[in-house]
């Protein structure tokens, strides 16, 4: 009976084990299974393969562009050579729709794909690859593509019947690797450049009507390092190399022969290197040095010098005076060297980066210049910083950085480098509180060599002429202020005002009193981009620009012949030829399909107001386009 009764607790305990055994695989398998479902529903709903992007700044601003300021806290010493901190836009507006992208985020996709056509036969593409995604290797090719085929519109400046057809081929191929090893980074990568187009602007009657082609071919290649220093403490250093040949069709000018023309075809070689050390001396501390040069070699490309720099007069008063200006020529080779030390401290409130550049040059002008390169900024409270840079620099001009300013001027022109002695901007940085930030800034400027264009002012009605280098200097005053509600409502917004000198260059003037734009001239620049997204899918873009107070140098040089059949000049008589204010109101709208394929359609001056971006270039009318994006 005891036996029996034994056994029985031992059965029931055996039961007993087994029942919660039993319970606790079913548990497991149950948060197992729920497990799989948790894991197959982010596969399918939680994990998102589209990242979408904000509209309104893909709206493209083709309008001579300001430079908008950082809404960064940090001074980061980050090595420019060949930019200065404000430098004139070298951008010329083609149709309101075109533009380059400059990045994307693949996020978990590696090909994307925008294309879009619209009014005027406007045409624009961008489709790009990420071949390999790896933790430490990348492979990624781009294609882009810009054009119109129509473009007909009324400018101010000319009558109806010589109004021309704005068309243009323009075209960039891309290839970019990036390998991570132990000690540092390589990255190489390829550009190729072709444009096709014509003289847009000026009367029909001359030259202009030609077609001429670019191109443009660059290569390049980088190496970012670190290595163990002093007492551990981290050395960086990093190195590179870039090569880059630009290429016109042809020459221009109005006595070259249709041969001649592309025997004197401007060409250029340039060649860049950039280097850099820096030791992190302690967790706050850093102090480095940046080097570059450039070397550029340029063919003797004929060059049109409209008004010489030293001209003769009958006038007793004005015998061989040196205007103001200094005139373009064809350029031989010539090379700068950037010499940048630097030293970084960076606190829990303050932050200063003090250095200075050194610039070397062979015949580019001064052989050596000296310019700033001074960053502080304090927090004065929380999401209240005080910042001041003191800049400065020399911009090297190439004909492929030139091109979208000299493919409707002069193709043929070299223009001189400019140099920046001078360019501070103090400001006060406010947030982000809640999605609200903002930037409130002064400044003030002296360039040297800064780009400006100067037409002739004659029967020609108002026909391009060249780019010429201007000295200026002068102040400016912005605001930019940024909301964001959640991710419904986005606005963004950019106020700048730069007095403009309206007194019209003269003999012995030897500044123009301009904190220079852009290539039009404006004294105000605004703009505000308002996006709304309802639904998750659905996003929406309302955007408006101005620039107003726009002006541009008008010359007209008078001469006769002497006794013996040579050119005497009288002094050039300049004028302001005054431009028409831009406003244009512009929209956008995309829905998002799929998370891998949507639609969109935008417009552009929907106020259908006209304005030339120079006199004889019109702008497009109202302006419709629509296309698709898609990621894969």
């Amino acid at each position: 009976m005891r036996t029996m009764k034994k056994i029985g607790i031992i059965t029931v305990a055996c039961l007993a084990v087994g029942l919660a055994a039993n319970a606790q695989t079913n548990n497991n398998n149950n948060a197992a299974g729920n497990k799989d479902k948790e894991e197959l529903y982010q596969v399918v709903i939680g994990d998102k393969d589209f990242v979408p992007v904000k509209r309104n700044v893909v709206m493209k601003n083709t309008l001579p562009e300001v430079k908008k300021p950082t809404v960064k806290n940090a001074v980061t010493p980050d090595y420019s050579h060949q930019a200065v901190a404000t430098v004139v836009p070298n951008r010329v507006p083609t149709m309101l729709p075109y533009g380059y992208r400059t990045a994307h985020h693949f996020s978990a996709q590696r090909g994307y794909l925008d294309l879009g056509a619209g009014t005027q036969l406007n045409i624009a593409g961008s489709l790009g690859y990420r071949f390999i995604d790896e933790e430490d290797l990348n492979l990624e090719a781009l294609a882009q593509h810009n054009s119109t085929w129509e473009g007909r519109n009324g400018s101010k400046f000319l009558v109806p019947e010589d109004r021309q057809k704005q068309r243009y081929n323009d075209n960039v191929l891309g290839l970019d690797m990036e390998k991570l090893f132990r000690g540092g980074t390589l990255d190489a990568g390829v550009r190729f450049h072709y444009d096709s187009f014509n003289y847009y602007g000026g009367p029909a009657t001359t030259w202009r009507d030609e077609k001429q082609g670019f191109m443009g071919l660059a290569v390049g290649a980088g190496w970012k390092g670190h290595a163990s220093a002093l007492g551990d403490h981290p050395l960086g250093y990093n190195l590179g190399v870039k090569l880059e040949y630009g290429k016109y069709e042809k020459g221009m000018y109005y006595f070259l022969s249709p041969d001649a023309k592309s025997q004197y075809a401007a060409d250029e070689i340039v060649l860049a290197f950039n280097g850099g050390v820096n030791y992190q001396a302690s967790s706050t501390v850093r102090a480095g040095i940046d080097l570059g040069a450039t070397f550029v070699g340029n063919d003797r490309g004929y060059l049109d010098r409209v008004i010489p720099a030293v001209y003769s007069s009958p006038l007793p008063i004005s015998d061989d005076r040196t205007t103001t200006w200094e005139a373009t020529d064809t350029r031989i080779s010539y090379g700068v060297i950037d010499i940048s030390p630097y030293f970084r401290y960076e606190g829990e409130s303050f932050r200063a980066l003090l250095g200075a550049h050194a610039i070397l040059s062979a015949g580019d002008g001064a052989k050596a210049l000296v310019s700033p390169r001074v960053q502080v900024d304090a927090d004065l409270a929380s999401g209240v910083v005080l910042y001041a840079n003191v800049l400065g620099g020399k911009t090297v001009h190439t004909l492929s950085s030139l091109h979208e300013a000299t493919r409707y001027l002069n193709p043929s022109q070299y223009v001189r480098n400019t140099f920046s002695p001078l360019d501070l901007e103090a400001g006060l940085r406010l947030g982000p509180w809640h999605g609200f930030s903002s930037n409130v800034y002064a400044g003030y400027g002296i360039f040297r060599n800064a780009i400006a264009p100067i037409y002739g002012n004659s029967s020609e009605d108002y026909a391009f002429v060249n780019l010429y280098n201007l000295r200026t200097r002068g102040v400016k005053v912005g605001a930019h202020v940024n909301y964001q509600y959640r991710n419904i409502v986005e606005v963004d917004a950019d106020f700048t005002f730069a007095p403009q000198d309206d007194e019209p260059l003269a003999d012995g003037k030897s500044y123009a009193k301009s904190y220079l734009l852009g290539l039009d001239g404006a004294t105000t620049v605004g703009s505000i981009d308002l996006t709304v997204r309802p639904i998750r899918k659905l996003s929406l873009g309302l955007g408006f620009e101005y620039r107003g107070g726009r002006r541009v140098t008008g010359v007209e040089q008078v001469y006769y012949y002497d006794e013996d059949g040579m050119p005497k000049y009288y002094p050039p008589l300049y004028s302001k030829i005054d431009l028409t204010d831009v406003l244009n109101l512009k929209a956008r709208a995309e829905y998002r399909i799929t998370p891998r394929f949507g639609v969109w359609a935008q417009a552009s001056n929907l106020l259908g107001k006209r304005w030339d971006v120079f006199p004889g270039m019109s702008c497009q009318n109202i302006g419709l386009m629509a296309g698709i994006s898609a990621n894969f």
